[in-house]
């Protein structure tokens, strides 16, 4: 059986609700989906996700709803995903940056920030 609890936290921060997708701003209380059984991630095994003030307020019904549109944009953003990535797949290492060369451009923007490139 599933169900919207009140939780304490010990942080506040930023949040995604499981439900919507949607970020929002925690601040040392929240609401969770919890349930009774099925897959979980939390060492207590029983939260699902993190609920949003949107949802919450508006009810099962709409979560509901916001949660179906949710799944259909993720399953377009899966779509692409796998596109994108057959097209990775075919760059060569002579087309691939390396983390050196980032460190060296960052380098270098970084002295041009302060002025210590060759005109400084």
């Amino acid at each position: 059986m599933l169900a919207v609890e009140v939780w304490a936290h010990n942080w506040s921060g930023e949040a995604v609700c499981g439900l919507c997708g949607e970020s929002f701003e925690m601040e040392c209380a929240g609401a969770k989906l919890v349930s009774d059984s099925g897959p979980v991630h939390s060492p207590d095994g029983r939260v699902l996700c993190e609920v949003c003030a949107i949802c919450l307020d508006a009810g099962p019904d709409f979560a509901a709803r916001r949660m179906r549109e949710h799944a259909a944009l993720l399953r377009e953003w899966a779509a692409r995903v796998e596109a994108l990535a057959d097209r990775v797949e075919e760059i060569g290492l002579d087309r691939w940056a390396s983390p050196e060369q980032v460190e060296a451009v960052r380098d270098l923007a970084r002295e041009a920030a302060l002025g210590l490139g060759p005109e400084g």
